[in-house]
């Protein structure tokens, strides 16, 4: 499904799909701020996309691969709040 499309419509798809679970966990590890969570959710879709091609599915599903993305981009924002 996702190898024949293009990939901005690959793209809209992911974010679409996991935006909200994505947002919500940001914005628990950064104690509700949601505006910086906000922020923070379109970098790690960002990052994700630029490095689409190091994704390695033997290794993890593509959700838990971005979740750690999102995970390491939250705390080093709470590490530069600090």
């Amino acid at each position: 499904m996702l190898v024949r499309r293009n990939a901005g419509e690959a793209f809209e798809h992911l974010v679409l799909h996991y935006q909200d679970q994505l947002l919500r966990m940001i914005a628990t590890l950064l104690n509700d701020e949601r505006r910086l969570a906000e922020d923070l959710a379109q970098i790690v879709f960002v990052e994700a996309f630029r490095r689409l091609k190091d994704f390695d599915p033997s290794r993890s599903r593509f959700s838990t691969w971005l979740f750690m993305i999102a995970r390491s981009r939250s705390l080093n924002a709470l590490k530069k709040k600090g």
